[in-house]
């Protein structure tokens, strides 16, 4: 019979946490950024160091330049842990606005510094050392597949979402290493990219207002009706309702910004690009605006497209409305699931410290997998204010914690 506490402690003698360290620093120093999302580089480098370890992987790629990368651990168990990670970044943006140079990964003070070292290569630097601990184990008892995958960032269509459409990919379980801080989450609002156009008639500008018919003008007009959505109540789903409260007073308590609670209950609007117009002194007939709306749990995305597109009907001819890449619905796991379980008891085992699982207002590839049915957490170190900013950056500890967690999680979801 396989005695739980001797594979825990064997598989902590086999983590090198220092290691750990390392590869998120190796990884912060090849730039992965998504846009334009070329990921061979990186890709091989963590292929590099399976291959120096023994450990057997594959590479996949359904769409030219988005390699996935899969290694598998099959032990005596029938059981299957997904570990999933995402090695795309956003891009660093004006590099003189860091501090300290976002592909350095240098360490000052107790910090490791770069672009991607919380969102999200610590975690998979973390995924990684758990994983080669878990290889050296005489006996795993049970199934691990590590999925390191691109395109996170815009969406995940050529990487997770890509190969479990494959068929190939399933599991118990998925522990996703996207950035958490201390509480995991398990639930993720949803998704809707719009273009918003205006169409209207040109003209001379020193004719204006009275001639002529501004599309600009129009796009401001039609971006009001988006923003009215967030004054809009919508009702919950009664079985994570005390889910969403707990999570809302989790916010305020670290948020700090009167309101904030909100955002998980109610739709958000975000108008993230707009152009128009081609000249100063010339009445603008064309405008488009890219907009980013959040979709709260147990609202249909079509529900909030039909009620956007019946008010910019009202405003009359010369607009339109069309959907852009990303369009998903809210989604959980819910509280009571094998693998949220195991990582709540894996954080207290190691830390020492209590955790509850709550819900973000942040999308990312959770998704895919709960659409296939396979419960899914999150859980990964980072420093929350850097991440998509300027100065990212993670805590050296909360490295090495966070792979002495993973490396638990394994053993205790697949014997649990």
């Amino acid at each position: 019979m396989v005695n739980k506490e001797d594979l825990l402690e064997q598989i902590m003698e086999n983590l090198d946490q220092d290691e750990v360290v390392e590869l998120c620093q190796e990884m912060v120093r090849i730039p992965s950024e998504n846009p334009p999302g070329h990921l061979e580089e990186i890709t091989e480098f963590v292929g590099r160091f399976l291959r120096n370890n023994n450990l057997e992987y594959q590479v996949m790629e359904g769409h030219r330049g988005y390699p996935v990368l899969l290694a598998r651990l099959t032990g005596n168990g029938e059981r299957t842990l997904l570990l999933n990670g995402h090695l795309d970044v956003v891009p660093a943006g004006e590099k003189n606005r860091w501090a300290i140079p976002p592909f350095s990964g240098r360490i000052i003070d107790q910090y490791l510094h770069g672009r991607g070292s919380s969102d999200m290569k610590g975690g998979v630097a973390g995924l990684l050392g758990a994983f080669k601990a878990a290889a050296k184990l005489p006996a795993l008892p049970g199934n691990v597949i590590l999925i390191l995958v691109p395109d996170e960032e815009t969406g995940g269509h050529y990487g997770t979402q890509w190969l479990l459409e494959q068929g190939e990919i399933s599991g118990d379980g998925c522990l996703i290493a996207e950035p958490s801080r201390d509480h995991p989450t398990i639930g993720q609002k949803g998704s809707c990219w719009l273009k918003l156009i205006t169409h209207g008639k040109p003209g001379h500008g020193s004719l204006s207002p009275v001639a002529g018919d501004n599309a600009i003008l129009k796009m401001n007009q039609a971006i009001q009706v988006f923003y009215r959505l967030w004054e809009q109540d919508w009702e919950m789903p009664e079985e994570i309702k005390d889910l969403i409260i707990a999570s809302q007073e989790m916010i305020k308590q670290e948020q700090k910004i009167p309101g904030l609670e909100r955002i998980l209950d109610h739709v958000t609007v975000n108008v993230g690009v707009i152009r128009g117009g081609d000249k100063v002194n010339k009445i603008a007939d064309y405008c488009e605006a890219e907009i980013d709306i959040r979709i709260p749990f147990g609202v249909e995305p079509e529900m909030v497209l039909g009620l956007v597109k019946q008010e910019i009907e009202k405003l009359g001819s010369g607009f339109a409305v069309e959907s852009l890449r990303w369009l998903s619905k809210a989604n959980y796991t819910l509280p009571e699931e094998k693998i949220v379980r195991s990582v709540v008891n894996s954080i207290k085992r190691v830390s020492g410290q209590d955790c509850r699982p709550l819900l973000q207002w942040a999308s990312s590839d959770a998704r895919h997998f709960r659409a296939r049915g396979i419960p899914t957490i999150q859980y990964g170190p980072a420093e929350l204010g850097g991440i998509h900013s300027y100065d990212e950056k993670v805590k050296v500890a909360d490295l090495k914690l966070y792979s002495r967690v993973y490396a638990t999680v394994i053993i205790d979801f697949l014997l649990s």
